[in-house]
This record gives structure tokens, sequence and C-alpha cells, in this order.
């Protein structure tokens, strides 16, 4: 049988331990005694040599010359013990050396290593073949891509991903390795060497339902070894492209399954006639499966379908002088419940609104402030701090989106104006004028065309429209409520006219001018000689600001009076009820060129410096002057909120005692 060594080793002493740890050491798996003290170490399997045969263990009744309690062997007889521990990995069918007598406590199962086990009668790996890439981009007809994870390809980090858009073909990246640590025992003289690494890799597609039906979409191998004669350790492949022809409704997926088969080969050695053969170790596999899931329908916010109270978006101030304000943003769903992609992200970005046209604004492209919050930070509102620019209308827009890309935005506008105040026009004064109605009947109407506007908004008007953005629509767009995108009402960044008229100071018509345009209106009662006339006008803009300004009209025909005020602004207007002769006309004419030549400097002076006023703050202001305006309107262009009749005019006098001068005005006259 066994013709190692040769002479056989013999000891006196022998024993089976001393024999098999002989045996072991020179990379033997048998070891066999005969004749008490005789040793010999083979590695093939006594039953397959031809000449042996197996023989009752009765035959071997020769004790060991070391340990009389041992059997070793007998005459022509030999007492075999197997230990297959010196193979260093397992040949693949290792359970093919089983041991013959389960009563040999010497004979030693294929033992348990770090890399292989012994699983009923086949030998297993236990190191599994791992994919270190699985990398997919997903990408549409349009070039459009998506990727199960947009920056590292290792599969560790590689998730289920969502997409809004129709597959045209999958990339992927993928990498395999299986590298079996060098062995630091020596190799048994029976394997001359051996070799491991990946065999086999496929990937296989399928399409899955939404209520879970399975297609198989076919399966794609990249590398096919059925013998394991060409294992390598690396495979990988970064260029692999499998075409998609399958149209997906929403919540369904493609999947790909990635395969991956490991094994390998020892070549046995025959030590008494050379010859090699190459011995497959049988395979272990590995898999991964990643998932595209198409979903195309947007986040949405509940108050869409009435199932909330709250507003998709919501600023703590719209109008502002201070630039801290709060965000507000709760409320927001993926619709497509257990089977969407799920909110990944809200972006809040603030930027200017600035004109395109002389009456359109439009959202500036330029990014001014950017905060990204994620649904794991469990925050709906923020802080934010709007740029130092007064005044200046911004706009906070929120792109709320989803794992598949999907976003819907809504929008917001804030006024931030510290600076702004209501100033008087010194160009512009009340215009008077008293109608006469077919009853012959009197009304007295005042306008202010241009007398006052906001200094800040007269040329940079922040209330103008604002041109819409198609993908932002419906409650998502500020289309209601303070500054909507179809403008605010306004003159000249006023927004409000407040009037009173006191007749003989008693209040005979309060209001709100409804259609601030006109910038007139009329007392509605009638007026006769001797009434005194005083209208208040509270002016507001769009910040709340406000200007306090009046005029006293002392009402007597023909006849030219004045009245004293107190603490407003001391206009009088003289309404005469008949027509003067045509001489008395020429005179007064005749005087009037003569008095402004000698007066008109002067005058002029004490105008502009009682005019002169510096605001420095906003808030309510009352207008003080004591210089009289003159009454010059331009009837034929005014719009009133009463009967509108051709006008006649004449030319009075008017004498302002308290400062010794002159003055004309051309009264109109119905």
């Amino acid at each position: 049988m066994y013709d190692y060594p040769n002479p056989p080793w013999d000891q006196s002493d022998q024993t089976m331990d001393k024999c098999m740890r002989y045996c072991k050491r020179r990379g033997f798996i048998y070891s066999g005694l005969e004749f008490k003290t005789q040793c010999f170490c083979g590695s093939v399997d006594p039953r397959r040599i031809s000449g042996y045969s197996l023989r009752s263990n009765s035959e071997c009744n020769m004790p060991c010359g070391g340990q009389s309690r041992e059997t070793c062997g007998g005459e022509w007889r030999l007492t075999i013990y197997k230990d297959c521990s010196v193979l260093q990995p397992y040949p693949a069918h290792c359970s093919d050396i089983d041991c013959t007598s389960s009563s040999n406590k010497w004979c030693v199962r294929c033992t348990d290593s770090l890399y292989y086990k012994l699983i009923g009668h086949t030998c297993i790996a236990i190191i599994k073949p791992s994919l270190d890439h699985c990398q997919i981009i997903a990408v549409a007809k349009d070039g459009s891509k998506c990727s199960s994870n947009s920056g590292s390809v290792q599969c560790i980090q590689q998730k289920d991903f969502y997409g809004r858009f129709q597959l045209n073909h999958l990339e992927i990246d993928f990498q395999a390795v299986f590298k079996i640590p060098k062995v630091t025992i020596s190799r048994p003289n029976f394997i001359s060497r051996e070799l491991f690494g990946i065999t086999d890799v496929e990937i296989s597609m399928e399409k899955i339902t939404v209520s879970g039906n399975q297609k198989d979409l076919g399966t794609t191998s990249y590398k096919s070894d059925s013998f394991s004669k060409y294992p390598q350790p690396i495979y990988e492949n970064d260029i692999a492209v499998i075409f998609v022809q399958e149209s997906l409704k929403n919540g369904e997926r493609i999947c790909l399954t990635f395969r991956v088969q490991a094994g390998g080969y020892f070549v046995s050695k025959d030590l008494t006639t050379n010859t090699e053969r190459q011995v497959p170790y049988d395979k272990i596999e590995t898999s991964h499966t990643l998932c595209y899931i198409y979903d195309n329908i947007p986040p949405k916010h509940c108050a869409e379908d009435h199932s909330c109270r709250s507003n998709p978006l919501i600023l703590s101030r719209r109008l502002s002088a201070s630039r801290n304000i709060t965000v507000q943003f709760q409320g927001w769903i993926d619709p497509n419940m257990n089977i969407g992609s799920g909110i990944e992200s809200y972006e809040i970005t603030v930027s200017e609104v600035k004109h395109i046209s002389s009456m359109i604004q439009l959202r500036d492209t330029k990014v001014i402030h950017i905060l990204n919050i994620y649904p794991s930070d469990n925050r709906t509102s923020v802080h934010i701090e709007l740029p130092p620019k007064t005044p200046m209308l911004y706009v906070v827009l929120l792109t709320v989106k989803d794992k598949a890309n999907n976003i819907r935005q809504a929008r917001r506008f804030v006024l931030y104006d510290n600076s702004s105040v209501i100033v008087v026009s010194l160009g512009h004064s009340f215009n008077i004028t008293e109608v006469k109605n077919h009853n012959k009947s009197s009304q007295l109407c005042i306008s202010w065309k241009n007398r006052f506007f906001n200094n800040k908004f007269k040329l940079n008007n922040f209330l103008d429209p604002i041109r819409p953005e198609t993908a932002i629509n419906g409650i998502y767009d500020q289309k209601v409520g303070l500054l909507p995108i179809n403008g605010t009402k306004n003159v000249n960044g006023l927004t409000a006219f407040y009037f009173t008229f006191m007749r003989n100071n008693e209040n005979v018509y309060t209001g709100k001018l409804q259609e601030i345009s006109h910038q007139s209106v009329c007392l509605t009662s009638e007026i006769k000689d001797g009434d005194i006339i005083t209208f208040h006008l509270k002016i507001e803009d769009i910040m709340n600001h406000t200007l306090n300004d009046s005029v006293t009209v002392y009402i007597k025909h023909i006849t030219v009076t004045q009245t004293k005020e107190t603490s407003h602004d001391q206009i009088i207007g003289i309404v005469t009820g008949g027509i003067l002769s045509v001489v008395i006309v020429l005179l007064l004419i005749i005087v009037i060129v003569q008095h402004k030549r000698l007066t008109e400097k002067k005058a002029t002076a004490t105008s502009h410096d009682r005019y002169k006023e510096t605001y420095e703050s906003p808030g309510t202001r009352e207008r003080q002057s004591n210089v009289y305006d003159d009454v010059s309107p331009e009837a034929s262009n005014s719009i009133y909120e009463s009967i509108r009749l051709k006008p006649k005019s004449t030319i009075h006098e008017i004498f302002d005692k308290e400062n010794g001068i002159k003055r004309y005005s051309k009264i109109y006259i119905w």
C-alpha cells in the first residue's frame, strides 16, 4: 500500500499517535501500523488500491511496541488511521475520505476551517464572494438620469431609488471580489497548487407591479465558468447597459438582481506517477437586488383637498420694518401614500422682485439666501434674515422635492421697508371747485391729484403686478391678501385716502375714497353762502405710514373774504355766485400783472421757506403751513365722484392779512 518511508519508520516504542503525527508532518492523510513497530504513510484511500481489501479487525492483533493497549496491525496487516486536517483548504469532496471505523478515535473527519466547512457530504465555502460595486443609473430617452446613489459606487451604499420618467436603459457599474487569504500551513504533498475567484456573473431583470405580480424580463450573463477553470479574484464591469422595453405606472418597479458565484480548484498530484488533475471546489453564491421605482406625482399640501386649514407657506410678517421673519411650511404630504417615494427635502430661497417693464415685476433669478431642511430634522418652521436692501420686495420661494425629484413650489412676498415716508409735492395744490346741479344747488368738490406720494415708491413701485410663473398656481401662489401677484391698487405708493367734511365745525361727511386713482371727492350736500367748509384728508401707504392735510373754504358769492385757520394748511377759496362785468375783470388783470412784478420774489421766497420740511421717520405726520395755496385746477382734466360740467372762470383777489400779501386765484363757477 504505502511506500513511504522506505524502509518503514520502525520504532520499538511505536504508538498510533507517534505514527499519525509523523505522517501528518509530512503532509499525508493516512497512517498505517504493521508488526507492532513499523509506520507507513500515504494519501490514497486504501480501498482504491489494487490488491488491498478490508479485513476483519481481529486480524490486526499485535499490540503497539510503545503502548500495549493499542493495536498496531499484524503480520501483513495494516491498521490504518486518517486525519483530513492536513488539507488546507479541503478538497471539494472531502467527505469521500470518510473513516471506515467509527470506533477509531484517531480518525478525524474533515474539520471545519476558516474558509470551508463540511455540510452533509459537501465542503461548503464559509466566505462568500462580495459585491463591492453595484451602482445603477437609470436613463430616460431625453437623457434625464437618476441613480441608486449619486456619490459612492460601493454596493453597501446603494438603495432602491425613485424616478419620474419612463426608462430607456440602465447603466451598471459593478465589481465582485473573492479572495482566500494565503494559507499559512504547509500544503500537502499531493496538492501542487490551487486558485480561487469569481466564476460566474449574471444580472436578471424583472418588473414588479403595485400588487406584487412579477414579470421576468430576462437574464444577462457576463461571465460563465461551469467547471471553475478560470476563476478571477476580482471581476469588474463599469460599462454594462441593459435596455428596458417596459412602460411603468405609478408605484411599479424594474428590479435588477446581481448573482455572483465564486469557486476554484486545486491540482491533485499522484505522488507515484507525478500526474496531475484539476479538482473543482463547490461554488458559493451571493446576490443583491436593486429596484427603480416609477413616481411622477409631485408632493402636495393638505389644503389642496381641503383636509386642513393651514397654508402651504406662511410668513410671520408680509410688511416688515425688520429683517427677521419666520417661515412656516407644515402640512405637506406625498399623495402616493404607501407607494410614493416620500418627501426628501424642503428648500427655502429668497430673491428680489424686480421690474421688467414700467408696470410688471418678476422674480430675479439670482438667489440671495438659500436654506435646506430635511424631514429628519423634524422642523416645519425656520427663522430667516432678509437681505439689508430697503425698501425692497422679496419673494420667499419654497421648493418641496420628493425622492423621485418631483417638485412643488409655493411662494409668498414680503415688503421690507424701514425708510420710506409720505411727502407733499410742492408743485401740486388742492383744487377746489363748485358744481352747480340741475336744480341750481351747489356742491363743493376737492381734488388733490399728484399732491402726495411715497418718496421711495414713486419711481420704483413695489405694488405693481408680478408676472405669474407656470409651475406655481392655485393655492401655491399669492393670489389674494397682501401683496398679491395681480398688484395692489395704489397711487404713487399710497393705498388709502380717508376724508372728513366739516361745515361750520360740524361733521357732515366722512368716508374712505373707494377709487383712489380719482384723488377727488365732492360734498354731496348743498353748500350755501356763509358756509365754512373744512376738508380733512388722511393719506395712508402700504406700510401704514400716514400724513394728515386739510384745507378750509369760505363760501361767499360775489364778495371776497378770508377766514383764519389754526393748525392746518390754510387754503382760502372764494366761490362767486355771479358774473363780474368785463370792466372789473380787465381792471383786476392789470392789478395782477403789476402786483406780481413787485412781489413775486418775496412771495416765492416766503412760500419756499414755509413749505420746507424734512421727514426723518415714518408714521403719522401732520402737514402744517401758514401759506395759502393757489386754487388753480384744470377742471377739464379732473375726475370727480360727482356730476361733471363745463366750467367758466373768473379771477379773484385773495388777501393774506398775516403776511400782508395779495394773491390771486382763478375760481371756477358753474
